[in-house]
């Protein structure tokens, strides 16, 4: 799940489950210098994008961010490089889906192998998931390659450090300099960072991780709103009175926050 995806993600339900995307006539991904391909981030295999997907942002430095690859030939086999910032593509996966039409108009999906084929009724749809990540700032360029070595299409990408953080609370109010909660009360946390330029920095879930020192003072737990998109999210409860410090660890950035649990 991609942290910037949050309006409209409960419609975006509905559209993956029917394995169709949806084509809100927006400029829903960024074309590759070759015009072969198309990419977003966070492939959310067929669902497509809803708002927000085009590479139009950077990402967040030494964070992992998933990259689809969209409008390839569904039966060429494909790798993935990067070149500049020091940035790798860890893992480069094919997600296979073949569609037929049932005698109620209804759509079957199933989801197969690269390898695998699709029977003769059936339509075979291909996405290509990169998992990219940059170790320093600056630019870099995703490249797709065919079996020759031959580059199928690239684009262009960028790695940052943020400018400036945000850590919100339930109420609106900035987590900073420090959260003071009840023994009993809750409160959700709610992060999102910019760079230089005030761009939004995008970075999945799976990068973003929140520790805490003492479990004794306050608990963490996941929200309901993670499942709708709101997947930055973390719930704290005041356990027993006490200080302790919630930290949030986010590619290459750290930021702790002092948290002040006081009795009923």
């Amino acid at each position: 799940m991609r942290r910037l995806l949050a309006f409209g993600a409960i419609a975006a339900l509905g559209v993956f489950a029917s394995g169709c995307s949806l084509d809100l006539g927006l400029d829903q991904s960024t074309h590759g210098e070759e015009d072969t391909l198309s990419f977003s981030y966070g492939s959310n295999e067929f669902l497509g994008c809803l708002f927000g997907c085009p590479l139009d942002h950077p990402i967040l430095t030494g964070a992992h961010v998933n990259v689809g690859v969209f409008g390839a030939d569904p039966d060429v086999k494909l790798t993935a490089r990067a070149k500049g910032a020091g940035a790798s593509v860890s893992e480069f996966k094919a997600l296979v889906r073949c569609t037929s039409v049932k005698d109620d108009g209804s759509d079957e999906v199933r989801d197969i192998e690269f390898d695998e084929k699709c029977a003769k009724d059936e339509e075979r749809r291909v996405v290509w998931n990169a998992v990219v990540v940059a170790s320093k700032a600056g630019s870099f360029e995703l490249e797709i390659v065919d079996a020759d070595g031959d580059v199928v299409d690239r684009v262009s990408m960028e790695s940052a450090s943020p400018a400036d953080s945000k850590i919100i609370l339930d109420d609106g109010s900035s987590a900073l300099p420090g959260i003071e909660l009840s023994v009993g009360e809750t409160t959700a946390l709610r992060s999102s960072f910019t760079d230089a330029k005030g761009r939004p920095i995008e970075l999945d879930d799976d990068g973003l991780t929140w520790t805490f020192e003492d479990s004794t003072v306050v608990v963490l737990g996941d929200p309901l709103a993670d499942f709708f998109g709101g997947g930055n999210d973390v719930v704290l409860e005041g356990k027993k009175p006490g200080s302790t410090t919630v930290t949030l660890h986010a590619g290459d950035f750290v930021l702790a926050i002092p948290v002040e649990v006081t009795g009923n």
